[in-house]
């Protein structure tokens, strides 16, 4: 019918066929002003009513606009209505007409449905507000945006606020707080979708953008039409291109994160194709006759299904980060374990190696002793002696290296600069950031010597270098640690498995909770990054 500001007539002849009066209930939703009579033997006029008018002054309590009226036996009357829309475009809304008893329980049915909506989004409001205190993450931060905006929609077109007060501000009695509401819908699932979806791959950014620039011009709209007192619910349309747009690139995420393989975009798909379809439909009203009400009926429906179906969807994403997080423990400790295995082969081929030939022959110069007259002993005993000395001396480098004192003592700062400041040859250069007061925990320190140890160790061996730059900073919860040298260098990807000490040091790193990166080519040196987080204490280096 249009949209126009003259009231609407309508008129229907009713007959009632019986042998006694009856009580006849009309009732019909979504129109802002409503009033007429009933003309038979006598003339009733109906009361004026609509989204004026509180609940309070109403027959019954609800947003169903109703009239009871009278009919005569065996008396034809005349039903004279006068309907006037003032928002959106005037359509032929559901009238219905019930014997009072069943028009009661229709009431009471609707009124519960109402009411079950409520409930259940309160109830998922809850769920996502535990979560966000619980675990301090955004995604579920959003989740509630969008569970309480969507509940704030179905709450204000229902006129809820009538049951706290009669006082309706202007904005909400002109319907302009809408335009507020499902902007903020949109904006906040789009952000909720980007959470969720995990989009934050290089291929995304592109359509991120776009969402930006779309969600700038909606919020550029809102205050512009605030700043000069325009009526937003008037100005729709022109807000309805970029909602579809943001709704769009919505879809267009679902899409990506289906050809990504990921569980959870199935759930959000089901949940929230038939939302937006609700909101294109209804973004073309100008062009239809589907009255207000059965849209936002839909629109209640659709938001319910899609908050439960989101509320499982975030429930099994929970699920799944758990079970990465527990693989990625399951992975850390065989690496860790994997990491004490090659330990004690080391150790043990050290002892072999090393101690095992020393004793050996300590025990064959024993044996000689035994044989050897007194005079020629001296010479034997000299040389088992130094024999001894030796084998001391490996035991104490073995042990060194499984767990170094003099690392405990002065930390890893003095302890690297104790090791190769003075060395000439290749010139060491030690810069440091963050050390000056205070140490790190002893497991992380032992971590960060055996790295420099085991590069230092394959610059001496390889690398023919002149000059080695070791850097280690330490600022707020993450450490650096870059170890550089000019020399021969090397293609990574070569001894990507055979490199058993390049190997061992991306593990204890991993288990460290960091990365180490390699950049290397032949010819022009070598420069080893490691990066790790770590939120662990700090140790003064005075009390240490």
């Amino acid at each position: 019918m249009g949209s126009r500001k003259e009231p609407v007539y309508f008129q229907s002849f009713l007959k009632n066929t019986g042998s006694r009066p009856i009580t006849l209930m009309f009732v019909t939703k979504g129109i802002d002003f409503l009033e007429g009579y009933i003309q038979g033997s006598r003339l009733q006029f109906l009361p004026q009513i609509g989204t004026v008018q509180p609940l309070c002054k109403r027959i019954y309590p609800t947003n169903f606009l109703i009239y009871t009226f009278t009919l005569e036996p065996g008396k034809t009357n005349r039903l004279f209505l006068r309907v006037k829309e003032n928002n959106y475009k005037l359509s032929l809304s559901p009238f219905y007409l019930f014997e009072k008893t069943a028009g009661q329980q229709f009431i009471s049915k609707q009124t519960l449905y109402q009411h079950l909506y409520v409930g259940g989004m309160m109830l998922m409001l809850c769920f996502g507000i535990a979560l966000m205190l619980l675990f301090r993450s955004s995604l579920y931060f959003l989740y509630s945006a969008c569970v309480s905006t969507s509940l704030m929609v179905m709450l204000m077109q229902n006129e809820y606020y009538y049951y706290w007060t009669s006082a309706i501000p202007e904005i909400v009695y002109n319907k302009d707080v809408f335009g507020i509401l499902v902007v903020s819908i949109a904006i906040c699932y789009f952000f909720f979708t980007k959470e969720f979806l995990k989009i934050n791959k290089p291929s995304d950014q592109f359509w991120l953008k776009i969402g930006y620039v779309l969600i700038a011009i909606l919020l550029i709209l809102l205050i512009t039409t605030y700043i000069a007192d325009l009526r937003l619910f008037e100005l729709r349309a022109v807000f309805y291109p970029f909602l579809d747009g943001l709704f769009l690139v919505t879809l267009l995420f679902a899409v990506k994160s289906f050809r990504r393989k990921y569980k959870p975009a199935w759930l959000f798909a089901f949940a929230t194709v038939p939302v937006i379809v609700i909101g294109f439909i209804e973004s073309l009203s100008n062009w239809h006759q589907i009255a207000s009400s059965q849209l936002f009926n839909a629109y209640y429906v659709g938001t319910l299904w899609e908050m439960f179906l989101l509320t499982l969807g975030i429930a099994y994403r929970f699920y799944l980060d758990q079970l990465q997080l527990l693989r990625v423990k399951e992975t850390q400790y065989r690496v860790e374990m994997q990491t004490r295995h090659e330990e004690r082969e080391r150790m043990a081929r050290d002892l072999h190696d090393k101690m095992g030939a020393l004793l050996s022959a300590i025990r064959l110069n024993v044996g000689l002793l035994k044989k050897m007259s007194s005079e020629n002993m001296k010479d034997v005993f000299d040389q088992t002696d130094q024999m001894l000395l030796l084998a001391s001396e490996e035991c104490r480098n073995i042990a060194h290296n499984i767990y170094p004192a003099a690392l405990l003592q002065l930390g890893l700062l003095e302890m690297i600069t104790e090791m190769y400041g003075q060395i000439e040859s290749p010139k060491f250069t030690i810069h440091s950031e963050g050390f000056e007061k205070d140490r790190l925990e002893t497991v992380m320190e032992v971590t960060l010597y055996s790295i420099i140890q085991e590069t230092i160790n394959n610059i001496f061996k390889h690398a023919e270098a002149k000059e080695v730059t070791i850097q280690l900073t330490w600022y707020k919860k993450q450490i650096n640690l870059i170890i550089e040298d000019d020399g021969r260098g090397f293609e990574p990807s070569l001894v990507k498995k055979r490199g058993m000490g390049l190997q061992s040091m991306k593990r204890r790193v991993a288990i460290m909770n960091g990365k180490m990166e390699i950049d290397s080519k032949p010819g022009r040196g070598t420069i080893i990054l490691v990066k790790i987080n770590y939120s662990g204490g700090r140790t003064s280096r005075f009390l240490s």
